[in-house]
């Protein structure tokens, strides 16, 4: 049964998805839900996947040092210093975050060592990943990103997006705010280099991975955050009988293949 509490959330997130004009959102939200309700199987990789995938994760994660190893030996680099402890410094106060920050030491590596020319990210929050690829760019001299992100449902969300940086510092970066949706249907430029941390349900990232897989150039290295919270990665992986690398991260997981 769903509380008031509840009902009335999403009563309010589907004022403000009118709101904004988000129609193409709202329309796969509500097939998602539908699916959701009606195909047992749906619900279960929506619902129930995460513990399958879990124990995957625990089961083949390696140490960050030996992806850094296979990706420099693949760039024939000798002797690859990773930068530890990447952006810790930076405080943000906890009234202007918009939830954790990915694992920024391993994006600003895995960026110095295989220096993709188009990067993009989905997923943006504070900014943490985004300031991790665009210093690793200006490290390597070469570089560009995409990012898109679609502001949470509250009314000042849009203006915390990517607060962490100076937005006029980086004349290599554009800013897409809306749906991921929207985007894909204007999306036509292949990528280097994909950071995928948005949309975590099993249905919104199957079809967002099979877009971003067809827009990544050959031997373009796809990374996605989160992956133990259903088996959508790992689902994705076998479609595509690619076998991924799996790097915890606190208590998350994420999850790199190469296309």
């Amino acid at each position: 049964m769903v509380s008031l509490k509840k009902m009335l959330n999403r009563i309010n997130i589907l004022f403000w998805i009118i709101k904004n004009k988000y129609f193409l959102h709202l329309f796969y939200l509500l097939i998602f839900f539908f699916k959701k309700i009606f195909l047992t199987r749906v619900s279960h990789k929506e619902n129930l996947s995460y513990k399958e995938s879990r124990t995957l994760c625990k089961k083949l994660h390696i140490e960050k040092k030996r992806v850094y190893y296979y990706f420099a030996k693949l760039k024939k680099i000798h002797n690859f210093n990773p930068q530890k402890k990447y952006l810790r410094k930076i405080h943000l106060p906890r009234k202007n975050r918009l939830g954790g920050g990915s694992d920024t030491e391993l994006l600003y590596n895995l960026i110095s060592i295989t220096k993709p020319k188009n990067i993009i990210e989905f997923g943006v929050a504070n900014g943490w990943s985004t300031i991790a690829i665009l210093e690793a760019c200006k490290k390597n001299k070469t570089g560009n990103l995409t990012s898109i992100d679609m502001p949470y449902y509250f009314n000042n969300a849009r203006s915390m997006i990517a607060n962490l940086l100076n937005k006029n510092r980086y004349e290599n970066w554009y800013l897409f705010i809306g749906p991921q949706i929207n985007f894909f249907k204007i999306m036509k430029k292949k990528y280097d280099f994909c950071h995928y941390d948005s949309d975590k349900s099993y249905q919104g990232r199957m079809i967002a991975y099979e877009k971003i897989w067809n827009n990544l150039n050959k031997k373009g290295i796809f990374l996605s955050d989160d992956i133990s919270d259903n088996m959508a990665f790992f689902d994705f992986c076998n479609l595509k009988k690619k076998k991924p690398f799996v790097i915890k991260y606190k208590k998350k997981f994420l999850g790199i293949i190469i296309r």
